[in-house]
């Protein structure tokens, strides 16, 4: 029973989020009191406050009057693509839960570090990845995009966890790849200056509060395969 319950719960909870995304008010605040409560899923204010916020900005009384009573500032002023950059957060979910994906992201190791790609427009790091173009698979978008921006061609990509994007004013689907690298490429012409090799994180990120995160979800899946990979060796 407590596990049909739960299964159950878990299939509510997507078809209330796919609907949120949509753009249905009421969804939106049945997801956020959901995170809100911490009864269906892990208890999250931040992830509450973005949805009771969307729906109030559609005029949903009850959002409306939610976010009064949390005091959520519902005339937030829109911030250009640049400048809310450094505000996106997310929220990591396993593989296929999110099942719509608009973006790909690849974590990119060679030789035990870290490869980023630095934008012509930014004097910051990133991960590859891009929008998902139609009738492209996650995967061939991880392959086209860890090309573009760096140049690399010789890699096996695995996938590694979905995630949820999301900023002030909007958010987004997308799955994290992780690419192990054999051999470097040539930079094409693109809209990427340069990339660069790091045995750490470098602290000038353009994503910093979501980088590290899916970083780490990279790496954890980058030592199971170590470990699998010594013990047939053995």
């Amino acid at each position: 029973m407590e596990r049909d319950f739960r299964e159950d719960s878990e299939k509510m909870i997507r078809l209330t989020r796919k609907a949120a995304e949509c753009g249905d008010p009421e969804a939106q605040y049945r997801l956020a009191q959901f995170h809100e409560d911490g009864i269906r899923v892990e208890r999250d204010v931040e992830q509450a406050i973005f949805w009771y916020r969307k729906a109030a900005w559609q005029d949903y009384g009850p959002a409306v009057e939610k976010c009064r009573e949390l005091g959520v500032d519902l005339d937030v002023p829109m911030m250009d693509r640049e400048a809310i950059r450094q505000y996106l957060q997310c929220r990591i979910y396993p593989l296929g839960y999110l099942e719509r994906y608009k973006y790909t992201v690849i974590c990119t190791s060679y030789e035990g570090k870290w490869i980023l790609s630095k934008h012509r427009k930014r004097n910051t790091w990133e991960t590859q990845g891009g929008h998902i173009e139609s009738g492209e698979t996650p995967l061939a978008c991880a392959k086209r995009e860890l090309f573009e921006e760096s140049g690399i061609q010789d890699a096996d990509l695995y996938p590694v966890c979905d995630y949820w994007g999301f900023d002030l004013q909007s958010c987004s689907n997308g799955v994290v790849f992780l690419a192990v690298v054999y051999t470097l490429g040539q930079l094409p012409q693109s809209e990427m200056k340069e990339i660069g090799v790091f045995d750490i994180l470098p602290s000038e990120l353009t994503y910093p509060q979501t980088s590290p995160r899916l970083y780490a979800g990279a790496e954890k899946l980058l030592e199971k395969m170590s470990k699998e990979k010594a013990e047939r060796i053995k």
